[in-house]
């Protein structure tokens, strides 16, 4: 069984696009994973006095908000070791990008179900792409 993390990005109507990933993960590496990410976001958390809620991808890469007093090769750092973290627990990446202007432009050609917005739209193709690469 797999299971799949999604998330997305640019949803405020001002971001040109939306970006919407998923961490595809084998049940079997689960538990594993979520501790091994727990220590991880452990060790991130003492760069603050206050507790982080999440990773906001891109806080950390520009150096915005709490991440703007953090060095840039800390953070440049941090942000490649969780890309190599993901690979070496050999999880698969999924990932979709709609440009907002066209998805408005051709919204009346595709399905009533997509025509819902811009996430949905997102979302299922994740789903779709989920669906292709375990199909065996």
């Amino acid at each position: 069984m797999k299971f799949c993390y999604c998330d997305e990005s640019g949803m405020q109507d001002k971001d040109p696009c939306v970006i919407a990933v998923g961490i595809v993960i084998d049940a079997a590496r689960l538990n594993r994973t979520k501790e091994a990410f727990g220590d991880i976001f452990d060790k991130i958390q003492t760069l603050f006095p206050k507790q982080l809620k999440e990773l906001k991808e891109s806080k950390l890469l520009l150096g915005r908000d709490r991440w703007r007093n953090v060095d840039p090769a800390i953070r440049k750092t941090i942000c490649e070791s969780l890309c190599h973290w993901i690979g070496h627990r050999k999880h698969d990446l999924i990932i979709t990008a709609i440009d907002r202007t066209k998805y408005a432009e051709t919204k009346s050609s595709v399905p009533e179900e997509l025509q819902r917005g811009v996430w949905v739209a997102g979302m299922t193709h994740l789903a779709l792409q989920l669906q292709k690469l375990h199909q065996n």
